[in-house]
């Protein structure tokens, strides 16, 4: 049995596997919640302002989920596919699970969570990131004046964007409706699903059983273009 202190120390927590606090970065009581309102709203403004006409975004949306309500910062949508972006202060643990429901639930082709560890990642640089990820959703002027007010580190990093992008005050993480390795694992985690074994685990096996012109077509990943669970 752990026991579980009501007032637990740095060492305690340093013991525990909690990862260290930085004081002098990270805001402290209300003003986290402060801060994350105004990355927050940083975000949506500079998306706003580079977005073209066929792409909208609003803030503060709730996702109904079997796990109860879950919170999206922002919501980016354009021509029928939708974007959403979650903040995560230096507090909150792991939250893959939870993103992997926000995906499927809040039917999302594309849910982003950035991890941010102090009050030092400028708004433009978060924006330009999401912007070099779909630029089609923006503007030829807004990719331009974007590219002009980010820091070189962002500029860089963001066209290695795959699955992860890790700088100095940031993670920035992704997962995709249409890749299942994204995300189903997490999702069955996330609502105690147990895990099968199933013919996708022994292709070999697919193929014996279900014979050689079968296999192939049952063992493609599913796109999931209906936007259901796969």
């Amino acid at each position: 049995m752990v026991r579980i202190s009501a007032f637990p120390t740095i060492e305690w927590l340093s013991k525990r596997g909690a990862a260290p606090l930085d004081v002098q970065t990270v805001p402290a009581g209300g003003s986290s919640q402060r801060y994350r309102e105004e990355l927050s709203t940083g975000i949506e403004g500079y998306l706003n302002a580079w977005k073209n006409e066929h792409s909208i975004v609003r803030t503060d949306a709730w996702v109904g989920t079997p796990n109860g309500e879950e919170h999206v910062d922002i919501v980016l949508a354009h021509r029928g596919r939708r974007i959403g972006i979650r903040l995560a202060g230096p507090y909150e643990g792991e939250t893959h699970q939870t993103d992997a429901i926000v995906l499927v639930y809040g039917r999302f082709d594309v849910v982003y969570r950035i991890h941010y560890s102090g009050a030092s990642m400028p708004a433009a640089d978060l924006a330009f990131a999401i912007q070099s990820a779909h630029p089609s959703w923006f503007s030829a002027e807004g990719r331009i004046v974007a590219g002009r007010l980010v820091s070189p580190e962002i500029l860089i990093g963001a066209q290695r964007l795959n699955g992860t992008l890790h700088l100095e005050s940031m993670r920035l993480t992704r997962i995709r409706l249409s890749h299942a390795s994204d995300w189903v694992e997490a999702f069955e985690s996330a609502l105690s699903v147990p895990r099968l074994r199933s013919f996708a685990d022994d292709p070999t096996r697919a193929s014996r059983t279900l014979g050689p012109n079968r296999s192939r077509s049952f063992l493609r990943e599913p796109s999931c273009s209906t936007r259901k669970p796969c």
